[in-house]
């Protein structure tokens, strides 16, 4: 996986080194400005001039270092001369009574980009349906020293030019095989000709010579025109520590490429042998060669309802009025419990992107705040790492707190500004959930003691009420419609220094300002307060969650109380085929009795024959015998006999149906316990409510509520996707104090020694050029760097 990463990361660096550095539009200077930026020196001849045209306007009073600074350029003649360039350079110096750099950039051989690229395209006879347009572009660079002598080994080809001269005349090498760098043997057949070290160079004997080997060996064969000789480039300014750091912000002009993405994939290289086999940074690179799970949300009801539920829905809520949409509240839920660490939310303008982006601030916040809770001293949340000299330090972040901070970033600066600019400003928590106006500052009964800086024209427009370090949020954007410091633009130079005056404030002792005497007080405070609230915020979901349960456990024990209403309505039916059975069994019983009765008479009359039978001669009695009477009584007691196997087989069935109206008195004791507990549910559920205070249309929906809607018509799925489930306004208030009052944890944690002190170390890397150096002695300013960005 780490291999293939880097062959896909050397991939991207080769591609963005292609981009060609266009020669600048140098000479477009205003006329306003004219004669202030460009300086004209005659040659000796006095038949030619050479020009040099100064990019900026720099003054020496003004306060900000980069205005201090400009780079000029100096045209190469395109045909023979024989003065110095270095000479007119020294000239406008003491002109302008500048300070310049200690090198000179010399970018040569100006061809036109879209003439190499039709010469690629013709030579190699690829199709390409439209022939790209392409500006001026240089073909090669070197530096000379202050003097003006060639500086060895400075040298470099435009990979633009060098890749593609390499592919036209090699065509069986495959890209991923051309070395960006490989012009080394050009350079020393070059470089051999100089006669270095023994010789030295001269910046327009260098050019000369550059160029004509360039034309004669690269740019003729490609079948390529150099239509200028180039130009000479350098730093001015008042003193050299300045142009020293603006230097150091800024690409080398000498550098042929063009793609500011460089620096960020060098970076990832340098690094990419350190990273875990589970970092975030190869998972993104590898991306394309794994297998991940897709799934159509829109189609899932499953996956839905995994991502929709009050177990992952987020304590913290961004104030706002409006709860978010159906599938901008899954968006924060997935990004909340982060399952891959890379979630995308695609989108196009309007769609609601930067609004949910709120929310998973807010719930960023809060659980960041609960981390800090875990600490018993505001100046335990960090650990101390010692310097080199034993005496410095800063501090760690730990990693479970680091996790929750968030850098906006985006390929379009405005993009970024805009939401960097809006999340500071009280329109966008103007009016939270039933028009709270908790993050308005005018409702705040919190205030800053401002005299300190009464002097500060800066803080002229500067409130006193506090939410959450105010006042810096408007010196920040000097206006006073801020309510806190939640975000700030950084990126660029000028934000950075713009964010300094900021900085500085937060690296001091703000107790006095803030009406503060003890921070770890303010903190266990704090902590008090947000310990309470995220308490009762769980709380609350606890309630919302027992609420669903109970939805559900309520349709289930109905389900079950009509199934056995149904099995009753079986056993009705059952028991109707015994409706006669008591009028059968009374028939059969008196039949019995008939019969029985019957057979009572006729044994008695036959007893008077057995009685005979005893004391007379048989010849007698057989002569007198009645054979009828034994016959009646005999079919009589068949009779009896077949009457009372009857009656069993009817006894068994009043047996039978007497259990069956035990199973309905059974089921009917069941359904009344299931009723009676449905009952009790409802109760539970209404006191839910009440605590909730959710009433009339401000009710608790659940998914079940909305899931047949999902996938029904437009009209109806438009309806699901603007249901707010499992929150109403008691609980978005409770969310929306959460996050203020996680705020004012934040407040103590970052008026903290230990984190005023990263701050100042912050400080001093964004500062001048020497107090980077000098923190630099101390700290790798590469390991140091995260933890005061984070901080």
């Amino acid at each position: 996986m780490r291999d293939t990463a880097k062959q896909i990361i050397n991939y991207w660096y080769t591609l963005e080194c292609l981009q060609p550095k266009d020669v600048p539009p140098y000479k477009a200077i205003s006329n306003r400005n004219y004669d202030e930026l460009i300086v004209h020196i005659e040659n000796k001849t006095k038949t030619s001039k050479t020009t040099i045209y100064q990019q900026s306007v720099i003054k020496n009073g003004w306060k900000n270092p980069n205005s201090r600074v400009s780079t000029y350029v100096v045209p190469l003649p395109n045909y023979s001369y024989n003065y110095s360039i270095i000479d007119k350079i020294k000239y406008f110096k003491d002109k302008k009574d500048y300070v310049l750099d200690d090198e000179h950039a010399v970018l040569l051989s100006v061809v036109k980009g879209t003439e190499v690229l039709e010469a690629f395209i013709d030579k190699l006879e690829i199709e390409y349906p439209e022939k790209p347009y392409l500006g001026n572009v240089y073909s090669a660079s070197f530096v000379v020293d202050a003097e003006g002598y060639y500086k060895e080994g400075s040298l470099q080809i435009a990979p633009f030019i060098w890749v593609i001269y390499q592919m036209m005349f090699q065509p069986d090498v495959e890209f991923k095989d051309i070395k960006l760098d490989g012009w080394d043997e050009v350079v020393k057949d070059i470089e051999k000709g100089f006669n270095l070290p023994e010789e030295k160079v001269s910046l327009d004997k260098a050019a000369r010579e550059i160029n004509a080997y360039l034309q004669e060996h690269i740019l003729k064969p490609m079948g390529v025109t150099m239509f200028r000789a180039g130009d000479v480039y350098g730093y001015c300014g008042f003193t050299a520590e300045e142009i020293q750091l603006v230097k150091a912000e800024t690409m080398p002009i000498n550098d042929l490429k063009s793609s500011f993405f460089l620096d960020d994939l060098h970076l990832v290289l340098h690094h990419i042998d350190t990273l875990k086999d589970n970092d975030k940074v190869l998972s993104y690179i590898n991306s394309l060669n794994q297998d991940i799970e897709h799934y159509d949300l829109l189609k899932d009801i499953d996956q839905m309802r995994k991502w929709y539920n009050p177990k992952v829905l987020p304590y913290g809520r961004w104030p706002s009025k409006f709860n978010l949409s159906f599938m901008q509240q899954i968006a924060v839920n997935i990004a909340k419990e982060n399952p891959k660490d890379i979630f995308s939310v695609n989108g196009p303008p309007g769609t609601g992107k930067t609004t949910l982006l709120k929310d998973i601030i807010a719930s960023n916040i809060v659980e960041r705040a609960a981390k800090f809770c875990e600490s018993n001293h505001v100046n335990d949340i960090f650990e101390k790492i010692m310097g080199r000299d034993g005496k410095s330090f800063y501090y760690t972040i730990p990693s479970d707190i680091a996790i929750y901070g968030m850098l906006v970033l985006s390929s379009n600066n405005k993009a970024v500004e805009n939401i960097t600019l809006e999340l500071p400003n009280i329109s966008s928590v103007e009016e939270g959930t039933n028009g709270s106006t908790l993050f308005n500052p005018d409702s705040s009964n919190q205030q800053v003691d401002l005299s300190y800086f009464a002097e500060d024209k800066n803080y002229e427009y500067v409130k006193s009420n506090e939410v959450y370090f105010t006042f810096l949020a408007d010196r920040l954007v000097k206006s006073n419609e801020q309510w806190g410091l939640i975000s700030a633009r950084l990126g660029k130079k000028a934000n950075i220094t713009n964010f300094m005056s900021v900085l500085n404030v937060l690296s001091s002792d703000m107790s006095s300002i803030m009406r503060i005497p003890n921070v770890q007080d303010a903190f266990e405070s704090a902590k008090k307060q947000f310990q309470e609230q995220y308490d009762l915020v769980k709380a609350l979901f606890s309630y919302v969650t027992t609420y669903e349960d109970n939805i559900k456990l309520v349709q289930e024990l109905k389900f079950k109380i009509d199934e056995l209403q149904e099995e009753i309505h079986t056993i009705d039916e059952e028991l109707s085929e015994y409706d006669t059975l008591d009028d059968d069994l009374l028939k059969l019983i008196e039949h019995k009795n008939s019969i029985e009765t019957k057979l009572i008479e006729y044994n008695n009359q036959r007893s008077i024959f057995d009685k005979l039978w005893h004391a007379t001669n048989w010849s007698i009695l057989k002569a007198m015998g009645n054979p009828t009477l034994l016959s009646v009584i005999e079919e009589e007691t068949t009779k009896l006999q077949t009457i009372k196997g009857q009656l069993d087989a009817l006894h068994q069935l009043v047996n039978e149906r007497e259990s069956i109206i035990n199973m309905k008195d059974g089921l009917l004791s069941d359904i009344k316990n299931l009723d009676d507990t449905v009952q009790g549910v409802e109760r539970i559920q209404q006191d839910i409510l009440g605590t909730l205070k959710s009433s009339g249309e401000d009710t608790i929906h659940c998914f079940d509520d909305i899931v047949s809607k999902l996938m029904s018509s437009d009209e109806d799925r438009a309806e699901a996707h603007t249901v707010f489930l499992y929150v109403c306004n008691y609980l978005n208030e409770s969310r929306e104090r959460l996050l203020y009052d996680a705020l004012q944890v934040q407040k103590a944690v970052v008026m903290s020694d230990a984190f005023r002190n990263n701050l100042k170390l912050l400080s001093q890397y964004w500062g001048p050029l020497n107090e980077k150096k000098n923190l630099q002695k101390n700290f790798d300013l590469d390991m140091i760097f995260p933890a005061l960005l984070n901080s």
